[in-house]
């Protein structure tokens, strides 16, 4: 559960960790686009972490 100061309707990200023959910017650029579908889906409006 979250504190009720944060703001609602949110989602709490952590860290990623990519091998390092996978780093680049296309993976992060995949990360950055998983989470934005995530958040379009389930209609979440602030990210923090």
């Amino acid at each position: 559960m979250m504190p009720d100061e944060i703001p609602r309707p949110s989602v709490a990200v952590g860290r990623a960790c990519i091998a390092r023959e996978h780093r680049g910017r296309q993976v992060l650029y995949l990360l950055w686009r998983g989470l934005a579908l995530y958040m379009a889906h389930n209609r979440l409006r602030y990210l923090f972490g």
